[in-house]
């Protein structure tokens, strides 16, 4: 212990750094007596280190342990502090998880209440410590390297969440030091975990009587919240608060940047498209799958596997285990649990697509029909019926997507119900008839838009608002759109020319109008390319 105290007050290098977070791990054992006296100094050590611009790597080293003082670790060694902190703001479904890099859910790590007992005791060392913390959190966060902003990012986070049932005056204080900085990583274009994670942080910092503060955020920063609104419901109960006091119309943006590139070659058209495990997963028409690591401006294809014997036609997460749903146009629907291995789980449908919702496998056929498929007993229900008239027979249903609890099809119509009025009525609530010689070939909704592809103009895409089912813009993909996919505010689209453009964010707020076709930039049609804001 006396050599570790030696390391605090002289060294000033990382050994201070690491003798300044096992001062405060020693601290936080039970029974451990004699430490509490230097324990400030500890606390000291590390945000000092922070606000040293000088030095990247004493700032990058400090923020990591600051960030992970009170949090939790794999049994692999790897910091899951972050997911921790995601499934405390309410990220549950699979889907969204699924946008995460490198987390598995179902690690026990994330299921006991340990973790919340030590932050508890960690976090009291550290806010004891008042607004130089604060003030250190903020000034990481305005850092140039990338890892130092997010690591205070992710403290912030959770002091907030430690916080939000202590002293006011401390709350006010890091609200007033924080609020603005954190609030800048809720804008569309920043990375998924970091928009919900800023989420969690502003929703604390603002909780009880500092729900006021939400007043003063810009149209922009509220707009932010409504789209986030059915990610976490930390999002969806602030908007409230801003939209009782300040009732707004939220204004619509169609505009969309690329900013992307990347080249894959040899495999034929992208048909299918989705993200697991915070990987990106693409099927194409020779059968096989390949998986891209994204990370900015940046990918890097990590897997490819050949275990369909034709097309690829859709992906689907299947929430109940680690696993991933690939369907093919050889009849068949394959399970890729996280070990990668591969089971036949339906023959009897001619299936063109289909998603997973509560357990369930919704299927879209050939024959225009729609099946119902539950995965504890595989067993088969009929929830929309094939078409019997044989002038409408070569009318399959092509996309069946999900949200919000209401389960899309597209084909020569486009039809939603929720899943239960589906299998109660066997009939749509509502349904969009589309114009003579135009199906529907893919769809995707979000919460202000369906993106259409249709077969009267293959190589664009259709944006309807959502709620009107009004025309307000299209995009052109340069060749045949084969596939669509939309994640955190990007719609991303697979070609004819065996690319992927990840994808079209919107950005702004801008009132809805009708808009020119966007041109798209790539070269050879074999890359990705992805717009945003």
């Amino acid at each position: 212990m006396p050599i570790l105290i030696a390391c605090v007050r002289q060294d000033k290098n990382k050994n201070q750094l690491f003798a300044a977070n096992l001062l405060l791990q020693l601290d936080m054992l039970e029974g451990t007596k004699g430490t509490k006296v230097f324990r400030q100094e500890a606390v000291g050590a590390l945000i000092e280190a922070v606000v040293r611009g000088d030095d990247h790597s004493m700032q990058s080293f400090s923020s990591f342990l600051l960030s992970n003082l009170g949090g939790t670790f794999a049994w692999t060694g790897e910091s899951y502090t972050a997911a921790w902190l995601l499934k405390k703001a309410g990220l549950t479904s699979a889907c969204h998880r699924n946008m995460v890099r490198d987390i598995d859910w179902l690690d026990p790590c994330l299921q006991g209440s340990e973790v919340s007992a030590s932050s508890r005791m960690a976090s009291k060392v550290v806010i004891k410590h008042g607004r130089p913390v604060f003030c250190a959190l903020a000034m990481g966060i305005q850092s140039q390297t990338r890892s130092v902003q997010r690591d205070c990012l992710i403290a912030c986070a959770w002091l907030a969440s430690e916080m939000s049932v202590r002293s006011s005056r401390l709350r006010n204080s890091a609200c007033e030091i924080l609020l603005d900085k954190v609030a800048s990583f809720l804008h569309p274009g920043t990375q998924f975990d970091e928009r919900v994670l800023a989420c969690l942080t502003v929703y604390n910092y603002t909780s009880g009587k500092g729900k006021w503060k939400l007043l003063n955020f810009s149209e922009g920063i509220r707009e932010s919240l409504r789209r986030l609104s059915g990610v976490t419901w930390m999002a969806e109960e602030m908007l409230n608060v801003t939209n009782y006091v300040l009732p707004t119309k939220p204004r619509v943006s169609c505009v969309h940047t690329q900013t992307l590139e990347i080249v894959n070659t040899g495999n034929g058209s992208a048909t299918a498209i989705i993200f697991f495990k915070g990987n990106l997963y693409t099927g194409y028409s020779d059968g096989s799958i390949k998986v891209w690591n994204i990370r900015g401006q940046q990918s890097m294809l990590i897997w490819e596997v050949r275990k369909h014997k034709k097309t690829v036609t859709c992906f689907s997460l299947f929430e109940e285990g680690d696993s991933l749903l690939s369907g093919s146009i050889d009849k068949t629907v394959r399970v890729c649990d996280a070990s990668r291995s591969i089971q036949t789980i339906c023959k009897n449908k001619h299936v063109t697509t289909f998603t997973e919702f509560q357990r369930k496998i919704y299927a879209g056929c050939m024959d225009s029909s729609m099946q119902e498929i539950d995965m504890k007993d595989y067993k088969e229900t009929e929830i929309r019926a094939a078409t019997t008239s044989w002038k409408i027979q070569k009318n399959p249903i092509n996309s069946i997507c999900v949200f919000k609890g209401w389960i899309y099809c597209a084909g020569a119509s486009i039809e939603a119900s929720r899943a239960m009025d589906w299998r109660r009525h066997k009939k749509p609530q509502i349904s969009i008839k589309m114009s003579k010689a135009k199906n529907v070939l893919a769809i995707e909704v979000t919460e202000d838009f369906l993106y259409l592809n249709t077969s009267s103009s293959p190589s664009t895409i259709q944006i309807f608002l959502r709620e009107k089912q009004q025309s307000v813009g299209r995009l052109s993909a340069g060749s045949k759109v084969t596939s669509l996919l939309t994640a955190n505010d990007v719609i991303l689209c697979g070609t004819e020319a065996g690319l992927v453009k990840p994808g079209f964010d919107r950005v702004g707020c801008m009132d809805s109008r009708p808009m020119e076709p966007s041109p798209l930039y790539w070269v050879d049609g074999r890359e990705f390319v992805r717009w945003v804001s």
